[in-house]
């Protein structure tokens, strides 16, 4: 039996999540593992729906891969789709932690209040526009599109309205090509006259540099929104539900050119959805990588950064904190075991498997770097990830995942690097190496002068010096992973630590000392820090420093004289006196 066989991972981890496109999955929502987190964000969605709330406004925060865009997504398929059994799971999930919000919960997903969720994605730099069409899109899914306020011929009017006050030579130029007076035209439109709107749409994009007419031209959003509001409540709705996903997007791409009107469109959203009442509910929630105020570049001219910051103190920020516990559960639950196997393979020689795990989890619970309650999470559900590799798997995936690397991408994708990847070479246990190796292309997209990119130069210079495969190029990248993640009072790149990993693997203590002592004497490679006993990676020149040293020692024996070096290198020549003193 090989690893291959008994470990299976999760494929309900292997993409991320897209709220636009999974919105409507009961599969995706099925899947959710209901951690301590999901469920304290959960309710911190929910909760003001449900309640009467004036902080209806927010701001949801947290780095790649902390699973914000799922718990978004049964927030929001919670919200439209009553169905309890989707949701069985998390409702056993508060119950077990003895959390009374488990029957508000099922109350609410049974006969709460019926919400229309509005998505919006991409990071087009255009705000007003992605939140018209995000709410026309969704009265559309929702077969609610005769709601949508503004006929064609509105919208149309609006238009000629704007030309003739900004654009007097618009005018002109349209009625030039249409061969009629712009009042005419605005005249049969106000009756509804087809002919007159296929003419205005078929001069629209000669008069606008080739773009096509869109009907939201000019609405107002708030205006719309509201009158959404009131058609959809004789529908039986009780409200709107807008989420911005990657909202991060915009601002990294767009805050710069965004104008005035921008902020001040974001900040009166705001203040209608913390308005709002409990019937015709409003609701926005951002989601980003970091709180709006680490975007606001000093840079920005004064009034720019002056309405961002308004537009910050308008939303409620949830922050989603660091839990290393629940990502050992998630991680656990993304790497499945065939149960007669696992059970067959830990019993195996009387369970010296069992005991050998038991072991190693007791060593990192003694070093303080896991409590006993999470001890058996990591060295029998996360099993075959090493614990240090679990640990640190977790951590560099905070400071480097993007969407396409994240450590579920690790345990679930295909590819080389990855747990699937490294399965097929039938190891016994999977080392930091592994973890290293996969996130090394994030690593050298760095920028070349922060800490991280300098650890990947050292690293990759290291590696040269050694075959690619070989165990010294395995503590190599192990000893780049614990410098990458730098905590150094919970892993230590220290000799201990080394043997430790690779004897739990399967190599003899006595192999691995070899190998660390043949990289320390090879061309300092690893050199040992006295200070603490810290195995560092170190940058070499190629340049045989003893030899050179002889070398310039030799060319100045030749070509100066001791005196002439004396002379050169004291600070004050010798002063003599010209008679006694008296």
């Amino acid at each position: 039996m090989t690893l291959r066989d008994m470990v299976v991972p999760n494929e309900n981890f292997q993409t991320s999540i897209n709220i636009d496109f999974d919105f409507g999955s009961e599969e995706k929502v099925k899947a959710l593992i209901p951690t301590d987190s999901v469920c304290r964000y959960l309710e911190e969605i929910i909760r003001d729906v449900i309640v009467n709330s004036s902080q209806r406004a927010k701001l949801l925060v947290g780095a790649y891969g902390k699973g914000k865009s799922y718990v978004v997504l049964a927030a929001l398929t919670a919200m439209w789709n009553k169905n309890p059994a989707q949701y069985d799971r998390i409702i056993e999930a508060y119950r077990e932690r003895g959390l009374e919000f488990g029957d508000t919960f099922k109350k609410f997903v049974t006969e709460g209040k019926h919400l229309l969720p509005v998505i919006i994605s991409g990071s087009t730099s255009d705000l007003r526009h992605s939140l018209l069409t995000a709410l026309r899109n969704a009265l559309r899914l929702a077969n609610l599109d005769n709601l949508m306020p503004q006929t064609n011929y509105d919208g149309a009017i609006r238009v000629f309205e704007r030309w003739e006050r900004d654009y007097p030579d618009t005018i002109t130029r349209f009625e030039d090509l249409a061969g009629t007076s712009a009042a005419s035209i605005v005249s049969r439109l106000k009756r509804m006259d087809t002919s007159a709107y296929d003419m205005f749409v078929e001069a629209y994009p000669a008069l606008t540099s080739g773009s096509t007419f869109d009907v939201l031209d000019g609405a107002e959003v708030i205006a719309v929104y509201e009158h959404v509001l009131a058609d959809l409540e004789c529908q039986g709705i009780d409200g709107v539900y807008v989420v911005y996903d990657e909202f991060s997007k915009y601002l990294e791409t767009s805050l710069d050119r965004a104008t005035f009107e921008d902020a001040k469109l974001l900040q009166d959203f705001a203040e209608a959805c913390n308005r709002s009442g409990n019937e015709r509910q409003l609701h926005l929630l951002l989601i980003s990588h970091k709180s709006l105020s680490n975007y606001i570049d000093s840079n920005l001219p004064r009034e720019k950064v002056d309405g961002w910051r308004g537009v910050s103190g308008r939303f409620r920020e949830i922050a989603i904190a660091d839990d290393p516990n629940q990502y050992y559960e998630l991680l656990g639950s993304a790497i499945i075991k065939d149960v007669n196997l696992w059970n067959s393979w830990l019993e195996e020689d009387n369970g010296t498997n069992d005991r050998k795990l038991n072991q190693i989890g007791g060593r990192y619970v003694s070093q303080g770097l896991f409590n006993s309650e999470v001890s058996y999470t990591v060295t029998h559900g996360c099993y075959p990830l090493h614990p240090l590799t679990t640990y640190l798997l977790v951590r560099m995936s905070e400071k480097l995942a993007q969407n396409e690397r994240t450590l579920f991408t690790f345990i679930c994708s295909n590819g080389e690097n990855t747990l699937r990847g490294t399965l097929e070479r039938n190891v016994a246990v999977i080392t930091p190496d592994c973890v290293y190796a996969y996130f090394e292309p994030l690593l050298r997209k760095e920028f070349y002068t922060s800490p991280l990119h300098k650890t990947y130069e050292l690293a990759r210079s290291s590696l040269r010096r050694v075959e690619s495969e070989s165990l010294e190029a395995n503590i190599i990248r192990t000893i780049a992973a614990i410098d990458i993640v730098a905590q150094y009072d919970r892993v230590a790149p220290t000799r201990q630590t080394i043997v430790d990993i690779y004897s739990d693997a399967g190599y003899d203590a006595l192999e691995v000392d070899a190998a660390l002592d043949a990289l320390v004497a090879n061309d300092s490679i690893v050199y040992l820090k006295r200070s603490n006993a810290f195995l560092k990676l170190k940058e070499t020149s190629g340049v045989r420093v003893d030899i050179e040293v002889a070398d310039r020692a030799e060319t100045l024996r030749v070509t100066r004289q001791p005196t002439q070096i004396l002379n050169d290198v004291m600070k004050g020549r010798a002063l003599y006196p010209s008679r006694y003193n008296e």
